[in-house]
């Protein structure tokens, strides 16, 4: 990756905001290769090996993970007219990013689950973090660690 390029997707997918419909689309397939598309907005970029998910509400997916532990995440920039001119005129980098990933562990703590959401409140507006915490506490149960096998720019 050229220099500057991970920290731009990091900050891509970990600025993301789930209440004003920012979410990363999670991608699974079933055992007979049919696709399964989840949005998530409980995950981050944690290095240029690592994302962590936090699951709760996603049953086939995880179903889909203990079958076949590939999955692929995707996220783009939502388009504003600076956008569109810069891509015009191509000076615009990118308009997003997919990686692939390999899931390699499933963790059942409660800590670690909880030493994650730290990472995520910050996504949600002040007034409502209150009662998203308390949502992540009863829904989400479970941390997935996914190494990076891949990075490829959308644009």
């Amino acid at each position: 990756m050229k220099i500057g390029q991970f920290e731009r997707l990091q900050a891509m997918f970990n600025g993301i905001r789930p209440l004003r419909g920012e979410l990363v689309g999670f991608a699974t397939h079933d055992p007979d290769g049919y696709p399964n598309i989840a949005p998530v907005g409980s995950m981050r970029v944690v290095d240029e090996c690592t994302i962590h998910v936090l699951q709760g509400m996603l049953p086939r997916t995880l179903e889909n993970l203990r079958k076949d532990p590939r999955a692929a995440f995707s996220v783009w920039k939502r388009p504003t007219l600076r956008g569109v001119l810069e891509s015009v005129a191509g000076k615009d980098e990118c308009a997003g990013y997919r990686i692939y990933g390999k899931l390699i562990e499933e963790v059942d703590d409660p800590d670690m689950i909880q030493r994650e959401i730290p990472y995520i409140l910050p996504r949600i507006p002040w007034v409502a973090r209150r009662a998203m915490k308390q949502f992540f506490r009863k829904h989400l149960r479970k941390l997935l660690r996914f190494s990076i096998e891949e990075i490829r720019e959308i644009g």
